[in-house]
């Protein structure tokens, strides 16, 4: 299964006060919205975890992450990160507050929640074989519950907490559905079939379990059994799906179809979520994304508020729209920059009086006046003017001039302009640096000038004496005597052009001088 290609953001934690009631149950469908982006030299898969109503409205991104599996509650997510951070974590969806619970070498992924909310099961390799393993939701009591059963993947608890249905290989390279105690005894293979059976999902009242197949000649089919592996039977005409899932009532079907939908100029590709029938209808597609989870939560969330920035100098830009909230749409946006200044709006701009750290708060309220406000350090300094610096060679009344040496340790050098001493001057914006040649139209000392300006428009200076002078033509001669005879030969003379030539250097290019 394709895992997420990327490094695990760092989710700020959020404070803010709840002051409305409780609300209605109110149903909620979460999945992994991965996307492949091929504008890059290599491929990159990107995913994060989106929270959405089950007909894909109100669509909002509270992690990065995969593999996400809702508390009984609909409080908290457990996930798994990428590549890089293959743990499991939980995302408390009333403040923000994100836990690492394995933080073992090998990955962790997979998560299930247990009905009670007492257990997480998930996938490992940290025993050097794929197993299953179970622990509390503080990630204490750490337990192996399968034994080299051969590959183990995707686990998912019966409703009554009793049992655990998986992926197996009990026959090397053959994926099916296999199913156990939760303690690790009693282990049953469910199917027995030479095309593979993935991704298991107990329907809510336990007596029949759904998964994916690619027994009936398709890419992916979804099927139905008896919770005991009898009676498998294809969902409906022609359904599809990895991951499936049942709503809560056991009404719908969620699944996701792996057949990617690609943007216009095909550089964007993802997978898509469906919602349907439980008995195989009216399936239509809510979201792109995959592995979908049903959950209903009782309460009001209040939102959560996200910002990035980033500073040049002193001054700074303030992001909020990854702020979210699950509950009602948010309806302002305060900012408090730590200096007095305040602003409004989803993004903002500041610039600082003074460098150093900076305390600046985002608070956001919603439709329902619940607040939620987060706090970072933004530390700013001072622009560090660019140092110019060049050198210069010179040759009868022609000098090269090389510039390549400046430097602007906090920014970039957008502009130079040359002063030759001679009355003439030489410059550029929005250019490189480049090495220059110039001719003096007459013999003597010149103070040449070099200012380079930085994009903040900082600027930086140095000057140089030089002194050039014609070359004054060389004679010279040999002889070869034979008797009386005597035959001279003698160079040719090389005379300069009177002009400036420039020889081009990085970021840019010079006149070509004339032979």
């Amino acid at each position: 299964m394709t895992k997420l290609a990327g490094v695990l953001c760092c989710l700020a934690v959020s404070i803010g006060a709840r002051t409305a009631a409780a609300q209605q149950p109110v149903e909620r469908l979460a999945y992994d919205d991965c996307y492949v982006d091929y504008w890059s030299d290599e491929p990159q898969l990107w995913c994060h975890i989106v929270v959405a109503n089950p007909d894909g409205s109100s669509a909002v991104s509270v992690a990065e992450g995969i593999d996400l599996s809702w508390s009984p509650d609909g409080s908290k997510l457990a996930l798994s990160g990428g590549p890089q951070r293959d743990d499991i974590f939980v995302l408390e969806l009333n403040d923000g507050t994100l836990t690492n619970l394995t933080n073992d070498p090998a990955p962790d992924t997979e998560p299930a929640w247990s009905p009670d909310g007492a257990k997480i099961a998930f996938t490992s390799t940290r025993t050097g074989t794929s197993e299953l393993f179970v622990m509390k939701p503080d990630g204490s009591g750490l337990t192996q519950v399968t034994h080299e059963v051969g590959f183990v993947g995707q686990p998912t608890w019966s409703p009554d907490g009793a049992r655990l249905a998986f992926d197996c290989a009990v026959v090397a390279g053959n994926l099916d559905i296999c199913s156990m105690a939760a303690d690790g005894t009693d282990l049953v293979r469910l199917t027995d079939d030479p095309a593979w059976d993935s991704g298991a999902a107990y329907s809510p009242d336990g007596t029949r379990i759904a998964f994916a197949t690619g027994r009936y000649g398709l890419t992916e089919r979804t099927a139905v059994m008896n919770a005991d592996g009898s009676a498998v039977s294809p969902m409906g005409d022609g359904v599809g799906a990895v991951r499936p899932a049942w709503s809560l009532d056991g009404s719908r079907f969620a699944g996701a179809v792996v057949t990617h939908v690609c943007e216009a100029d095909g550089h964007l590709c993802y997978d898509t979520v469906y919602v349907g029938n439980a008995d195989g209808t009216h399936f239509h597609i809510v979201a792109g994304g995959s592995n979908p989870s049903w959950t209903r939560r009782t309460d009001t969330p209040r939102p959560f508020a996200r910002f990035h920035y980033a500073c040049t100098a002193l001054s700074c830009t303030f992001d909020g729209s990854p702020s979210w909230d699950l509950g009602s749409p948010i309806t302002s946006y305060a900012w408090d920059f730590g200096d007095g200044a305040t602003g409004d709006g989803a993004s903002a701009s500041h610039t600082f009086a003074d460098p150093g750290p900076h305390t600046v708060t985002l608070t956001v309220t919603d439709e329902a006046a619940l607040t939620g406000a987060q706090s970072q350090t933004v530390v700013v300094a001072a622009n560090v003017p660019p140092v110019a610096s060049f050198t210069a060679t010179c040759s009868g009344l022609f000098c090269d001039f090389d510039p390549l040496s400046s430097s602007d340790a906090d920014g970039w050098i957008a502009g130079f302009s040359w002063d030759f001493g001679d009355g003439t001057t030489q410059g550029a914006q929005g250019q490189g640096l480049y090495v220059l040649r110039h001719y003096y139209p007459a013999s003597g000392s010149y103070t040449v000038t070099l200012t380079i300006t930085d994009g903040l428009g900082a600027t930086g200076t140095q000057s140089q004496v030089v002194t050039v002078g014609n070359r004054p033509p060389v004679a010279a001669f040999t002889s070869t005597c034979s008797g009386l005879t005597a035959a001279s030969t003698r160079p040719r003379p090389t005379i300069p052009t009177a002009r400036s030539r420039a020889t081009p250097g990085p970021s840019a290019t010079g006149r070509r001088p004339r032979a």
